[in-house]
């Protein structure tokens, strides 16, 4: 929580809250920028930050001054990437009231277009501050619909997919770890491996840089025979914050239990099986 000291500086920040926004994913330009908007003692006081106080400072402001600046509910103080979850979640669950509906859309575009038209007015404001906030959340809708359903025939476009998650199951996990690396960096990205142990949780680093600033991602690669539970989650999501990640992922070729689905909503974990590999990275960013 923020100092009372903070609160004035949170409160002039509010004028620039896009400005501040799209500073999120780098937290050194972001604390520069909000020193810069602060007195004189402030800047010293940030001065003898360490790097990891920097970043959680920096994180406490950001979800204060998009909180203040919205105010449409209480959801506006979460963080960007727990409040795409959020969204994300009760868009879903509006539309499995309308599931005729949705069913009798084939494309993906279509589902886009259909989760966008069912939005709520509150989480449209509470979008507004989020770069393409309100455009990737539809789109992940649509990822999550597509890749629920089953294949309608025997050749289907999940086909490719379910067949390599098959051949996983004969690897180690190293050779699982390189096979995800490979897809991710197919979709665009720059993606390393993690020392094998003492990684934290975390076995890949998947990075992609735009000309405004660079996307980490921190991943887990779960081999697994069966659902993958709530360490996984609690691993990566630790492991976010000691890489210096704005995203974490849990990639798995069999699932997740709902205690694992439930933690990972709550605390902004993304829970991806191996077919949905491309739709996420190509979607992200």
């Amino acid at each position: 929580m923020l100092a009372d000291r903070f609160k004035p500086l949170v409160k002039r920040l509010m004028a620039e809250a896009e400005t501040l926004s799209k500073l999120e994913r780098d937290p050194r330009s972001a604390l520069e920028f909000i020193a810069s908007r602060g007195t004189d003692e402030q800047r010293r006081e940030l001065a003898t930050l360490s790097k990891q106080d920097s970043i959680t400072f920096v994180r406490l402001v950001i979800e204060a001054v998009l909180g203040a600046s919205e105010k449409p509910n209480q959801t506006a103080t979460l963080a960007p990437t727990k409040l795409h979850n959020q969204v994300v979640n009760a868009l879903l669950a509006r539309l499995q009231s309308e599931i005729a509906s949705v069913n009798s859309i084939a494309t993906r575009a279509g589902l886009v277009e259909f989760a966008r038209s069912r939005m709520s007015r509150e989480h449209r404001a509470l979008l507004k501050a989020i770069p393409r906030g309100e455009e990737r959340i539809c789109e992940l809708v649509a990822m999550r619909i597509m890749a629920r359903r089953a294949p309608a025939a025997k050749v289907s476009a999940d086909a490719p997919f379910i067949a390599v998650a098959a051949s996983t199951m004969t690897q180690t996990g190293i050779d699982y770890e390189r096979h995800c690396m490979s897809r991710i960096n197919a979709c665009g990205w720059k993606t390393e491996m993690t020392r094998a142990s003492g990684d934290f949780g975390v076995d890949l680093i998947a990075q992609r840089e735009n000309s405004v600033n660079t996307l980490r991602v921190a991943v887990q690669c779960k081999r697994y025979s069966g659902a993958v539970g709530v360490d996984a989650v609690q691993q990566v999501h630790t492991g976010r914050d000691f890489y210096e990640a704005e995203h974490a992922v849990v990639i798995s070729t069999m699932g997740y239990t709902r205690a694992a689905k439930a933690l990972a909503s709550r605390i902004g974990v993304e829970l991806l099986v191996d077919r949905e590999i491309e739709e996420y990275f190509g979607l992200l960013f």
